[in-house]
């Protein structure tokens, strides 16, 4: 499912990254890919903050949607 169905304070194992080879390179480049544990934040609008090795991260929705959990 989309990471952008996770709950607030959601703690989620990311299973794959979808989406154009430029973002899944910047979103490894964060510390987001496959395997890595992250905790969904907060959904703010249609966008959400998470956590990933105590860093927070803003993503918008279209990105978020890309993330599978």
């Amino acid at each position: 499912m989309p990471l952008t169905l996770a709950g607030n304070n959601s703690s989620v194992k990311i299973r794959n990254i979808g989406g154009k080879q430029e973002v899944r390179h910047h979103l490894e480049n964060l510390g987001i890919c496959p395997g890595v544990n992250i905790l969904v934040v907060k959904k703010v609008n249609s966008s959400l903050i998470v956590s990933v090795k105590g860093v927070r991260i803003a993503l918008d929705e279209k990105t978020a949607k890309s993330i599978f959990i």
